[in-house]
C-alpha cells in the first residue's frame, strides 16, 4: 500500500508515454567490454525532460479535424492532472467516434494515472486489437506493467512478486526467451524494452518498483548482447528507481565487474605480449645483422688472406 501511496501523490505530475494524438557485451558469449554505456545515458537523457514541456499542442502542431482537437484537449488535461475531465472528454469521444485506437490508449492512460489499473488494462487491451502495430509494437509491455499492478493490488506488502520480464543470465541475440506464454528473440525483447523506457521516464521519474524491475531486466540484456559496462549503468538506473533487492542488484554488478576487470587483464596481457614479442623480434634482428656483419667482416678478411698468399707464392 505504501507504494501505492507514493504512486497517486506523484499522479498530478505524472503520465505515461501512452499518448496518442491521431491515429557493446555478451557476458556468457563473446563476452565484448568497452562499451560507452549508451543505453543507460539514453534513459537518463528521457529522465531529464519535465513533462510540464510537453503540451498535446507541442507535439501534434495544428490540430486538423475536429476529433483531433478534442484529443489534443484531452491529452492537455491528463498533463494538468485533471484526470476525471480527461476521461469523461474521452468517452464522449468514444461515444460519437467509436473504435479510435487514440481514444483507447488515451482512456487506458488516464485511468493508470488515476489508480484504477483494471480499466487501463481494459482500455490498453482494446488499443491493442485496434492498432497492434502502436508503438512499433510494444504495448504488450504496457499489458504486463498494469497486470503486475494488479497482482500487486492483492498484496501490498510485495509490490512484484516476480520479475515483469524474466530473462536468463545468459543469451545471444538469437535466444529464445520465454514472456508469458510466447516466444521472443532476445534481440526483440530488448528493443521494446528500450522503447518503452525511454518513453515511459520521461514521465516517471524515481522512484517506482515497476521502472525498476525493468531496468534490471534490460540490463542483463545489455550486458549479454551488447557491452558488460551498458548493463552496470543500467543495473545503477534500476537501483535509483528502488530495486527492491541489493543483494542481488550487488552480485549481478560484481559478476558485470569481473567480467570486466577479466578482459582488461587479458587485453594487458596481449598488449605486454605484443611489447615481448617485438622486443625479441628486434633483438633477433639486431643479432641476425650482428651476425651478419661478423660473417661478411671475415669473408673479407678470409679473402684478403687468400689474396696475399696467392700473391706470395707468384
Amino acid at each position: 500500500m505504501k507504494m501505492l501511496i507514493s504512486l497517486a501523490l506523484l499522479m498530478p505530475w505524472t503520465v505515461f508515454a501512452c499518448l496518442e494524438l491521431g491515429d557493446e557485451t555478451p557476458r556468457d558469449h563473446a563476452t565484448r567490454t568497452g562499451g560507452d554505456n549508451r543505453a543507460a545515458q539514453d534513459l537518463r537523457n528521457s529522465m531529464a525532460v519535465s513533462p510540464r514541456e510537453l503540451t498535446a499542442q507541442a507535439k501534434f502542431g495544428e490540430a486538423r479535424t475536429e476529433a483531433q482537437k478534442r484529443q489534443a484537449e484531452a491529452v492537455n488535461k491528463i498533463y494538468a492532472g485533471d484526470l476525471e475531465g480527461a476521461i469523461a472528454l474521452l468517452k464522449g469521444i468514444e461515444d460519437r467516434s467509436p473504435g479510435q485506437h487514440s481514444t483507447a490508449v488515451n482512456l487506458g492512460t488516464a485511468y493508470e494515472l488515476k489508480g484504477d489499473n483494471v480499466n487501463a488494462l481494459k482500455w490498453i487491451t482494446a488499443g491493442i486489437e485496434r492498432n497492434s502495430g502502436s508503438h512499433h509494437g510494444t504495448e504488450w509491455l504496457h499489458i504486463l506493467i498494469l497486470k503486475a499492478k494488479i497482482e500487486a493490488a492483492k498484496h501490498p506488502d510485495r509490490p512484484l512478486v516476480s520479475h515483469i520480464v524474466w530473462v536468463p543470465e545468459g543469451m545471444a541475440s538469437g535466444s529464445m526467451i520465454l514472456v508469458h506464454g510466447e516466444n521472443h528473440s532476445a534481440e526483440y525483447i530488448r528493443s521494446a524494452l528500450a522503447y518503452q523506457l525511454s518513453e515511459r521516464l520521461v514521465f516517471m521519474k524515481p522512484k517506482d518498483p515497476y521502472v525498476a524491475d525493468l531496468l534490471y531486466s534490460y540490463a542483463l540484456i545489455e550486458a549479454n548482447l551488447s557491452a558488460v559496462e551498458n548493463g552496470l549503468g543500467l543495473l545503477q538506473l534500476a537501483r535509483e528507481y528502488g530495486f527492491p533487492d541489493e543483494d542481488l542488484l550487488k552480485r549481478q554488478e560484481q559478476r558485470f565487474q569481473s567480467v570486466v576487470q577479466h578482459q582488461r587483464v587479458k587485453s594487458l596481457a596481449l598488449v605486454l605480449l605484443g611489447v615481448v614479442t617485438l622486443m625479441l623480434l628486434t633483438d633477433y634482428c639486431r643479432r641476425r645483422k650482428e651476425f651478419f656483419i661478423r660473417c661478411l667482416v671475415h669473408f673479407k678478411a678470409r679473402r684478403a688472406a687468400l689474396t696475399a698468399a696467392a700473391r706470395t707464392a707468384d
